[in-house]
């Protein structure tokens, strides 16, 4: 019998101060709720942003989900009032940033020093008096550096670890029939139960694994959702797909028919793009002559030049500046003589304008490529010699060769292959 109640008591005595030692969340933030480039403002915890850039950003450079917070440098700062609701005692918060240098404060209760993994990944105890009716928190950079803030948590008892679910991103957009590299595969460092569901199942589907399927074109909504468990915090990741129509190759702008500078349809375009909201276009392929070349970097692989709509036009009024692109087939540049002045060039890429004032022009962005190098379309693999055996060999850009070079070689008017 006495064991009996023995055994009763320490169960009646778990069942008083069980919630003690659970996990009871106050306030979190994930900022998943926000859409790129919005600004937490006012709502339930008057939520204040103050800075230059301080703003949601779609990326995960903090460690968490995407999006998260980017704390603006010189000054930026993000702050939060929390209502205790009669709380009081002992808390923590916790968070997640990219910089050691990311402040922290706490009106309303004595903040003790950093308890987490490193200064990245911070838990901070936090004393609270009684009778404290809320706490302010402040996320603030005094550097000149940008910070990223990400999956914020003030809670009492012991914390449950994060779900760590991600898609990376928060949106993505790719063309039907086109490449879908854009689009990521669920992030599951965990491997927790995960299930991921689709609004628009005519768009894309997905698998529990978090594997998405392209089906057609539209918007949807992809989801994976963790319900929670003893050890690990309950989350749901949502990404946004746009999948565009599949594009026609014969369209004006596409790779059978790209746009001259001089085009019409090519000056509406980039008219249209001319805005402070500096608007970018989707990816259209544009046709031109080098006038010259700024840099051929093959430390990164990429070039800058620009083009105009006729041959040898170097003073022509109207430019595009090609930046930072990849040559044929995406492939990095590994010889600066790989382009030239006056090389006919196809390239492909998305339109926006820089600068400011009278330097203000349009220009393909990072990440273009050169589609077709005078006619080529693949990487050139062919080379070319005089009738004389012992002229130099030159690949069909033009480039001087090694002749150990294994290819096609015209060689006295007739096509030879070299060993």
């Amino acid at each position: 019998m006495n064991k009996i109640l023995r055994y009763s008591f320490v169960a009646l005595l778990a069942m008083v101060f069980a919630p003690s030692f659970a996990e009871d969340i106050i306030w979190q933030e994930d900022f998943s709720s926000y859409a790129k480039d919005a600004v937490p403002t006012g709502g339930t915890y008057n939520y204040v942003c103050e800075g230059t850039g301080t703003k949601i950003y779609d990326a995960n450079l903090a460690g968490g989900t995407s999006p998260e917070l980017l704390v603006g440098k010189n000054g930026g700062s993000f702050s939060a009032t929390i209502s205790l609701n009669g709380k009081s005692g002992d808390m923590k918060i916790s968070f997640l940033t990219n910089r050691d240098d990311l402040k922290f404060e706490v009106t309303g209760g004595t903040l003790g020093e950093n308890e987490g993994p490193s200064n990245k990944s911070r838990i901070y105890p936090i004393s609270v008096p009684s009778g404290t009716e809320s706490l302010t928190v402040k996320f603030y950079m005094s550097t000149n550096s940008n910070a990223r803030l990400d999956n914020i948590k003030l809670y009492q008892g012991t914390a449950k670890k994060p779900a760590g679910l991600s898609w990376g991103k928060a949106s993505t957009s790719v063309t039907y029939g086109g490449d879908y590299s854009n689009i990521p595969t669920l992030q599951n460092p965990n491997n927790l139960s995960v299930v991921c569901t689709s609004n628009k199942e005519e768009v894309c589907t997905v698998t529990n694994a978090g594997v998405i399927t392209v089906v057609g074109a539209g918007n949807a909504t992809i989801t994976a959702e963790f319900a929670g468990n003893d050890e690990y915090e309950a989350q749901s990741v949502s990404i946004e797909i746009t999948v565009n129509p599949a594009v026609d190759p014969n369209a004006k702008g596409q790779k059978n028919n790209p746009y001259l500078l001089t085009d019409t349809e090519f000056i509406s375009l980039i008219n249209s793009l001319n805005t402070d909201a500096k608007p970018i276009s989707d990816e259209v392929y544009v046709k031109g002559f080098i006038t010259n070349v700024e840099e051929v970097s093959t430390s990164f692989g990429n070039a800058t030049f620009k083009i105009a709509a006729v041959k040898a036009d170097y003073d022509a009024d109207m430019k595009l500046k090609a930046f930072r692109c990849n040559y044929l087939q995406k492939a990095k540049f590994t010889s600066e003589d790989q382009i030239k002045k006056d090389d006919e060039v196809v390239v492909c890429g998305k339109i926006q304008w820089f600068g400011e004032g009278d330097s203000k022009a349009p220009q393909i962005n990072q990440g273009c490529y050169i589609y077709s190098l005078n006619g080529e379309t693949t990487n050139i693999n062919t080379i070319k010699t005089d009738a004389d055996a012992n002229a130099p060999a030159y690949n069909l850009a033009g480039q001087k060769v090694d002749k150990s070079y294994k290819g096609v070689v015209i060689m006295n008017g007739k096509k030879m292959i070299q060993k």
